[in-house]
């Protein structure tokens, strides 16, 4: 299903684009899936909140990004502290990584057209085991994870994104994001890329509203990818 304001919105976006940049946890695969994410953000809590008292939303998130965040604010060896332990939780992940259905398609007709893809926003060692096993490397152009040594580079930080662009060498507005967060619509309008939303939720077609175009299942995006020429 695309966006019900605009069905074409889709491959719009992907005529006028060049180069695919996809989120690696939800567009590509759920990471998680093995070991739901909420116990790994429970583990998590426990290291920011052995240098200072935890409050506020970090409390309660069921998102290990979120206390990865939160870990940044509170001092630098609590995000040291908290990276290590979400790098190793997410490597530890990969195994039962569940790949999303359209992700491989969606890799497969990038490859096809000649499109080339940068994958992100995790860490960079379990974003390329993810790839490796599933013999998916020869896929992609570049892995671009986050910083360990900031998180404040995150997204909606639009640091991840300038990278990929830089290392790709394109314009802003060649390369389009698939995400599935509001964080990735913020870091893409200040990056100056387009953005395609990945709804894996029910919610989501609305609170990803403001993404160029939206779509709930990545085989969409595959074929707009082959329905197009560059």
């Amino acid at each position: 299903m695309t966006s019900p304001q605009n069905p074409a919105a889709p491959a719009r976006v992907v005529g006028s684009t060049h180069a695919v940049l996809p989120d690696f946890d939800g567009p590509v695969c759920s990471v998680f899936a093995g070991s739901p994410a909420h116990h790994i953000a429970d583990d998590l809590r426990a290291v920011p909140a052995a240098h200072a008292p935890l409050d506020g939303e970090v409390l309660t998130t069921r998102d290990p990004m979120a206390v990865l965040r939160h870990a940044g604010e509170v001092s630098p060896e609590a995000a040291h502290a908290v990276e290590q332990a979400l790098h190793d939780a997410e490597i530890q992940a990969i195994d039962t990584a569940a790949p999303t259905p359209g992700a491989v398609e969606v890799l497969h007709a990038c490859q096809a057209a000649g499109r080339p893809v940068v994958v992100s926003n995790n860490t960079a060692d379990a974003i390329r085991s993810y790839l490796d096993t599933r013999h998916l490397t020869g896929h992609v152009a570049d892995v671009v994870g986050r910083d360990p040594d900031d998180p404040r580079l995150m997204k909606p930080h639009p640091h991840l994104l300038a990278t990929a662009v830089q290392r790709l060498d394109q314009a802003p507005d060649r390369c389009v994001l698939i995400g599935d967060a509001v964080t990735d619509i913020q870091a893409t309008r200040a990056a100056g890329t387009r953005v395609i939303g990945y709804a894996n939720r029910p919610h989501k077609p609305v609170t990803l509203a403001d993404a160029d175009a939206v779509v709930t299942d990545m085989h969409e995006i595959a074929r707009a990818i082959t329905s197009v020429t560059v």
